[in-house]
């Protein structure tokens, strides 16, 4: 993940993108609040192979509908 773009994420935000992607690189992570509720949404170079990972602020990976696909808990 570029530094810059690490800097934007909450640490917990991070440690599961690297957890979900390990070394793929990133291209874009923003913040997004349009659902009304915050996700964090993160793009990658390789997009056939990794297509955008939604992230709760808990850690949570979230499916494109905003439904936990994998609780942080």
């Amino acid at each position: 993940m570029p530094p810059a773009l690490v800097a934007t994420l909450p640490p917990i935000v991070q440690r599961t993108v690297l957890a979900q992607v390990g070394p793929a690189e990133v291209v874009d992570a923003v913040r997004d609040t349009s659902s009304g509720k915050v996700v964090y949404k993160v793009y990658f170079r390789d997009s056939e192979v990794f297509p955008p990972l939604y992230v709760a602020p808990d850690g949570s990976v979230l499916n494109p509908d905003l439904t936990v696909a994998v609780s942080a808990g």
